[in-house]
């Protein structure tokens, strides 16, 4: 709970927040509009747009995450300069930055994604896509997805958490993720699909946010995030999405999405040991070390 707290050490006046939103949301933003208009000139200036097939879907992902990395130079802007707040207070609770849960973050959740992908494979209606002239440049593109989902958790699980839940925790955790997911709608090319994708998301948001609040720190957030987008980048790519031109993943999957019911119950179990894993070898090393003690 000593992340949430750290939100008192600054300005917390509704206007900050009013204009510090307007300036760094990863959606409609001033700082996104103009860091997409900078990229958008100077990837038409280089060539890369338009551009079509997996060149275009490349060009996507990078300018998404170099805007991405912009709104964090923003974020850090407003936060010492708006809120007069150390920004390393929307990161962590601790007193350095916690890069091994980071990674910890990021191989869990990449593993429980290809044991996913392994046990569903026969079942799944999945195309195998890759192409070895292309994919070293997905790879390296790939790459600066650090930027975008690390953006997203500092913003969602460190900003916006912080300001919902020095009150009121619960409603903090459920309010930002039902901003996350609201985020998402449109991702993909059908009513159901969306609907999917915002039950999903929701159900991840609300995870990634306990396992912060547990932590102290949106590092594991981070890693998790990470993980989950270059998975969906490098190894199976999407084919119903909305969003992206074709990517040259080493499959893309064109499976009918599930329905409602079926995606809540595969979310919920999916994520809920995603949090029985990160959290309850923390939990068992706690009660040792309190045992010890007496």
């Amino acid at each position: 709970m000593k992340f949430l707290q750290l939100a008192r050490k600054g300005e917390n006046n509704w206007w900050r927040y009013f204009v510090t939103i307007i300036l760094t949301n990863p959606g409609i933003s001033i700082g996104a509009i103009i860091g997409s208009i900078y990229i958008y000139l100077l990837f038409s200036l280089i060539g890369l747009y338009p551009a079509m097939g997996f060149l275009g879907g490349l060009a996507d992902i990078l300018s998404y995450n170099i805007v991405s990395a912009f709104l964090i130079f923003i974020l850090y802007i407003c936060m010492v300069a708006i809120h007069h707040r150390n920004f390393k207070t929307v990161l962590t609770a601790h007193e350095k930055i916690q890069w091994h849960r980071i990674l910890k973050g990021f191989i869990v959740w990449f593993l429980i994604l290809l044991m996913l992908l392994f046990l569903s494979f026969s079942e799944s209606n999945l195309k195998f896509t890759f192409d070895p002239v292309a994919y070293p440049f997905l790879v390296i593109v790939s790459l600066t997805i650090f930027f975008q989902a690390g953006f997203e958790e500092i913003f969602f699980r460190g900003y916006l958490l912080q300001a919902f839940g020095m009150k009121k925790p619960i409603l903090a955790v459920i309010l930002t993720a039902l901003i996350f997911a609201a985020g998402h709608w449109g991702n993909q090319a059908t009513f159901t699909g969306n609907i999917d994708i915002f039950i999903d998301t929701f159900i991840f948001g609300m995870v990634v946010a306990i396992i912060t609040i547990f932590e102290d720190g949106v590092e594991t957030a981070i890693g998790i995030h990470t993980a989950n987008n270059m998975f969906c980048a490098l190894i199976v790519n999407d084919g119903t999405s909305a969003f992206y031109e074709t990517l040259p993943s080493i499959f893309t999957d064109f499976s009918t999405p599930l329905t409602p019911l079926e995606q809540l119950i595969y979310s919920s179990l999916i994520m809920g040991a995603l949090l029985l894993i990160i959290i309850l070898p923390q939990r068992l090393n706690l009660i040792k070390n309190i045992l010890k003690r007496n």
